[in-house]
């Protein structure tokens, strides 16, 4: 069997790895597309959840710890402290590793039907049929800071959106922004704060896109599976898509002659995601959420590493609406 792998994100590259191990009759190309950020590969803050990060690592005999620049016991969201289990990786050098060092060719065109299964891990649908899902800017620099106890958000103070500190070691952190109302709002958020916290320059910066959906169907057209990003696997309301794209593939090598099981534990495993998106999209029309979104979609918050428990939530709750009901005022 003949696959290409279009992509070589978290998603892709587990992949690879995976068919590597379990699947060694598989012939596997690999292909992706040259991102122009300092670290080579698309935007992201780099934290996890620890616990699903360790157990997706052991499955291709990869030493987790090998990959963790640190972890933290609790989230910092406007000065609610929530318990969590959160692991800030080095992204760039995983992917290194789980490719073995190999070298991914530029991805073709119109080249589908030398292959017995395409893979898209893109992010972008490259190869799958297109739809229309709520996009949401994002900016990330890299600063130095002093000392930071835990990842921090900030929510931000003219729409709905907010600003992180994901700390990175030696003195850095990720330092970003998302909002509904675009990139001209991130990079206000991200100066106001930068004032505020007494940050530094820049040391590099990069743009994104969030895509707040939840799972995307179709997952396979013709002879193309998507995974991660490209089947919707981003939790709506961080953008914490690192684990879940390599779960997902680690579930298309468990269903790899049963597309449909793939879909259906995907979609089973993933639900709270759609949850969280409702409330997302409720956010947008300046609506503010209601205990029981928060309670619907508390499964999205484990996906992240955060376990904010009943008064957790209840604070959360109240700060969110507090701040939308001065978005209307």
């Amino acid at each position: 069997m003949k696959v290409a792998i279009m992509g070589c994100g978290p998603g892709g590259s587990y992949l690879y790895c995976l068919l590597k191990r379990r699947k060694p009759e598989v012939e596997v190309e690999l292909f992706d597309v040259p991102h122009a950020t300092r670290c080579g590969i698309q935007p992201c803050g780099w934290a996890v959840s620890f616990p699903l990060f360790h157990g997706l690592l052991r499955e291709i005999a990869l030493v987790p710890d090998r990959y963790v620049l640190g972890r933290y016991g609790q989230m910092v969201i406007d000065g609610i402290r929530l318990r969590a289990n959160i692991a800030v990786i080095d992204k760039p050098l995983l992917i290194k590793h789980m490719l073995a060092n190999e070298s991914p060719q530029k991805i073709p065109v119109n080249q589908l039907d030398k292959y017995d299964r395409v893979i898209d891990a893109t992010g972008q649908r490259a190869f799958l049929p297109s739809c229309e899902v709520r996009v949401i800017e994002a900016i990330e620099n890299r600063v130095k800071v002093g000392s930071l106890v835990a990842p921090a958000a900030f929510l931000n103070n003219n729409s709905w959106g907010y600003s992180w500190l994901i700390p990175l070691g030696n003195g850095e952190a990720h330092f970003g922004s998302l909002s509904l109302r675009g990139a001209a709002e991130c990079r206000l958020e991200l100066e106001r704060l930068r004032t505020e916290l007494s940050l530094g320059p820049a040391i590099c910066a990069c743009q994104g896109q969030i895509w707040s959906s939840g799972a995307i169907l179709p997952f396979m057209h013709g002879n193309v599976w998507g995974l991660g990003q490209s089947i919707g696997l981003v939790e709506p309301m961080s953008g914490a898509g690192i684990t879940p794209a390599m779960d997902s593939a680690r579930i298309m090598v468990e269903n790899w002659d049963d597309p449909v099981s793939y879909e259906k534990v995907v979609l089973s495993r993933y639900s709270s995601m759609v949850r969280m998106a409702q409330v997302v999209h409720k956010l947008a029309r300046g609506e503010a959420p209601t205990m029981l979104d928060a309670f619907l979609s508390r499964g999205a918050s484990n996906i992240v590493g955060i376990y904010p428990g009943i008064t957790g939530l209840i604070r959360l709750v109240r700060k969110i609406k507090d701040k939308v009901n001065g978005y209307a005022d």
